[in-house]
């Protein structure tokens, strides 16, 4: 009987020295794991880090009015980041339509703006023509009848009071030159 007490206590001690054993190996191998795990952990983290982190760079660009960047997605893997990415670059792209769109129509503006100014400095030009016409003519045509009437006198009293004509004749002399005095100062108002 001791021998078989002995026996079993040998195979028990076996048992447990192969026990041991296996839990160190078990161990060893979850630590192993466990490190595999956290190492792909950080490369997967820092791949994403990098991935967030050009987006941010290139978001900066944009603000800095540097509309023609995009973010490269030829080595990306993460479904999320090229989604992400895809979407920022349509929004680059946007910008970049809305703005010139923006410019063309300032353009467009300016070109109106300048445009009217013409019409309008035209429109002024002819007013102004058209006034000075009016004020020419009614000043010419007073003048014209005054030296008319003097003309008219002068012939009348011809036979009957010649120092009378004389004074008609001068009067039609000095309204015939002030006539031609105002006709060319406004005429020379009428040159663009």
């Amino acid at each position: 009987l001791q021998h078989v007490m002995s026996d079993i206590d040998h195979v028990m001690r076996a048992m447990s020295t192969g026990a041991i054993t296996s839990g160190i190996l078990l161990l060893l191998l979850l630590v192993i794991l466990f490190a595999i795990g956290l190492v792909l952990v950080l490369a997967i983290t820092h791949h994403s880090t990098y991935a967030l982190h050009q987006i941010g760079q290139a978001a900066q660009q944009i603000t800095n009015e540097q509309y023609d960047t995009r973010i490269d997605l030829t080595d990306e893997t993460n479904p999320d980041i090229i989604h992400l990415g895809l979407a920022f670059n349509r929004m680059a792209e946007n910008l970049k339509k809305a703005l010139r769109s923006e410019s063309d129509a300032q353009k467009q503006n300016h070109l109106q703006l300048m445009k009217l100014a013409r019409e309008e400095r035209k429109t002024a030009v002819l007013e102004e023509r058209q006034r000075i016409a009016r004020e020419l003519h009614d000043s010419v045509k007073q003048q014209l009848f005054s030296v008319t009437l003097a003309a008219g006198a002068a012939i009348n009293l011809l036979e009957h009071s010649p120092k009378q004509v004389r004074t008609h004749l001068e009067h039609i002399c000095q309204t015939s030159h002030s006539a031609q005095s105002e006709m060319t100062t406004l005429l020379q108002e009428l040159i663009p």
